[in-house]
């Protein structure tokens, strides 16, 4: 799952940096191009604006997903609070013994 949350935050920043790429082309090119030229950048503006309205509510549905992550494992843990603490250190001990070997 952590994979999976570090793959849409990185997708969610690399998207940021191709809007801004386009921002600053849209901007550097505003008063050099035709008239088709500026009904493309209007509706690439367009698009743009669409897409960082979406970025914006993915990522306060990450956010969302990941306190409702934490929450449950928060109860989880107090429901459960010596197994909790075998299962952190069995983990514990299998990573040692993991980084022991290298």
């Amino acid at each position: 799952m952590m994979n999976e949350f570090v793959s849409r935050e990185k997708l969610i920043n690399d998207i940021k940096a191709v809007l801004h790429d386009a921002d600053v082309l849209v901007k550097s090119t505003a008063g050099d191009i035709g008239e088709k030229t500026k009904d493309a950048i209007d509706r690439l503006n367009s698009k743009l604006n669409s897409l960082r309205d979406y970025l914006s509510n993915s990522e306060d549905w990450l956010v969302d997903k990941t306190k409702e992550r934490v929450k449950s494992t928060d109860e989880i843990i107090r429901k459960n609070p010596y197994q909790s603490i075998g299962i952190s250190l069995l983990v514990g001990i299998a990573i040692g013994i993991i980084l022991g070997r290298k």
